[in-house]
């Protein structure tokens, strides 16, 4: 599962940056993809503040607070063994 998540997501990632780099190329490729592949790399930076963000999010206050309900309710529910 693990795997054919990452083969789907590199797939999508290198069509869409592609696809995002290209479409602004005007020229020859030597000449141009530099200018043109600007647009891919801000969206790469905005994906890598997304994840950044989504990380501090996960992992604070909050995130233990949830943890910690949820554990309980596991543990509260009849017919469940907790193994730790």
């Amino acid at each position: 599962m693990t795997s054919t998540g990452r083969q789907v997501g590199t797939s999508l990632g290198v069509a869409v940056f592609g696809t995002v780099a290209f479409a602004g190329l005007s020229g020859t490729i030597a000449d141009g993809l530099a200018a043109a592949a600007r647009p891919a790399w801000w969206i790469m930076a905005g994906c890598g503040v997304l994840v950044t963000a989504l990380a501090i999010v996960s992992t604070g206050v909050w995130a233990a607070g949830t943890a910690e309900r949820t554990r309980g309710r596991i543990e509260a529910s009849p017919g469940t063994a907790w193994a730790g």
